[in-house]
């Protein structure tokens, strides 16, 4: 029974209409739960910066006063005070608008990181839906050699039969032919490999769709130096520069904590008893308080230190990050040269000669002027020669992929 399902889900999978590179991408932003975590927590901090500009909640004061203290008596007809008020305190100047400002820049930097997750998720997908086209060429290579080892073996088992060849001429083709089987089991393992990888970011059922041919569109790299300058512009290299900035902001709410903070209440007293023979009448009341910040050393000075060695680590970390980015800039402009000018070496002369010493050697080989030794040489060189060009290809394209990324591209 669970054979017939998986054999029922790959024929619905191989029926279905080719699965498009932007289906795939949609389908690993809306599959990642990264992404998720980091558009979550950039919510969180935004509605904590509303929070953090708010004012303290009113506290409220009840009591009682005059209340004698040989027996606590509440309710004999001696004065007594029953209070009740509000009262509001007011941080120090600054200190909210500073705190409300900082979350607003860390909910940014988490914003900045899910864009560059984003870049990543979609130029990931590139990278493995180039694995599966560079192993759909490669398989084709290596059919097209075992279908030309095939026909060396009619040639050399027919020269054999009419007393021309020698056994151990179809030994060696048989044996080469068995290589190139070898060979394609182990591009068939990868090509599972890959689907695999695939499956991880847009789940199995699309993964074992047959891919639609051609691949993403990879421009050519522009201009080195204009790429060199826009990496401080990569979400990656700006989310650190919001987080630095907050730790900035951070550092003046610090500072506003040096500050006084006020408070304000006002309360209704009720009166009763007599004094004097006379009933008292009612009151209100009003106070203000002010703090007064005297013993900062280990309080305010305190904090503003440990503020301004996070504003330090996180700048120091920016500044990582922009290392980072640069290191993977100029590696990728490198391999970039490197890999097109393989590319013409290959396209202009390795793959032309390759075939044309195959063609002579099959040739020579028919009209008995040559070894068999140096067609199946022949052979094996250019299936090295053109599985090779297609491994430049790829990892061209991989290239340009990653400097689509560090250019904040998608293809």
């Amino acid at each position: 029974m669970v054979r017939l399902l998986v054999l029922m889900l790959f024929a619905g999978a191989a029926q279905a209409s080719p699965l498009t590179f932007a289906e795939a991408t949609r389908a690993a932003l809306e599959r990642d739960p990264m992404l998720q975590r980091l558009e979550a927590r950039a919510a969180a901090l935004a509605d904590d910066a509303i929070a953090e500009g708010a004012l303290p909640d009113p506290e409220l004061m009840v009591g009682i006063g005059e209340l004698p203290v040989d027996g606590f008596d509440v309710v004999s007809d001696e004065m007594r005070m029953y209070e009740v008020g509000i009262m509001q305190r007011f941080p120090p100047r600054g200190i909210r608008r500073s705190a409300s400002r900082r979350g607003e820049r860390l909910a940014d930097a988490e914003l900045l990181l899910a864009e560059a997750r984003r870049l990543e998720l979609v130029h990931a997908v590139a990278r493995d839906w180039l694995d599966l086209l560079y192993l759909d060429a490669a398989l084709e290579v290596v059919r097209e050699t075992r279908a030309r080892f095939e026909e060396i073996t009619d040639t050399v088992e027919s020269r054999y039969a009419q007393g021309v060849g020698r056994r151990d001429d179809v030994i060696q083709v048989g044996i080469e032919l068995m290589r190139v089987d070898e060979q394609e089991s182990r591009l068939r393992r990868q090509v599972g490999s890959a689907r695999a990888a695939l499956a991880l970011r847009i789940g199995p059922e699309l993964a074992a769709r047959a891919l639609e041919s051609g691949h993403p569109d990879f421009a050519e790299p522009g201009d080195p130096i204009s790429l060199r300058s826009r990496l401080a512009e990569h979400p990656r290299a700006r989310a650190f520069a919001a987080r630095t900035e907050a730790g900035r902001l951070g550092e003046a709410a610090e500072r506003a904590r040096y500050r006084p903070q006020f408070g304000m209440s006002v309360g209704y007293m009720r009166r009763t008893g007599l004094r004097a023979g006379m009933e008292m009448p009612d009151a209100v009341s009003a106070r203000v308080t002010v703090s007064v910040p005297l013993f900062t050393a280990n309080r305010q000075d305190r904090r503003l230190a440990a503020a301004q060695a996070r504003t330090w680590a996180t700048d120091a970390e920016r500044q990582s990050e922009l290392y980072e980015l640069e290191y993977q800039l100029e590696r990728a402009l490198s391999d970039h040269a490197e890999l097109k000018a393989q590319r013409e070496l290959y396209e202009q002369r390795l793959l032309p000669a390759a075939a044309e010493f195959t063609q002579t050697a099959l040739n020579a080989y028919r009209a008995g002027s040559e070894d068999l030794l140096v067609l199946v040489r022949a052979q094996v060189a250019e299936y090295d020669v053109r599985l090779q060009y297609h491994e430049v290809i790829l990892q061209l394209l991989r290239v340009r992929a990653e400097l689509g990324y560090l250019a904040g591209e998608n293809p």
